[in-house]
């Protein structure tokens, strides 16, 4: 049971990196790259 735990411990600390460093880069996008207004129009739609 222990070692269970320790395993989804580990996958938590792991999960919570990506995470930040998802939070990290979505905020250097925002940085980099200006807002871009998307307009959806009947002549877009999947077909």
């Amino acid at each position: 049971m222990a070692s269970v735990l320790g395993m989804l411990e580990g996958r938590e600390t792991a999960a919570r990196v990506r995470v930040e460093g998802l939070r990290e880069e979505v905020a250097w996008l925002a940085e980099v790259h200006p807002p871009v207004q998307l307009i959806a129009s009947n002549s877009c739609r999947w077909q």
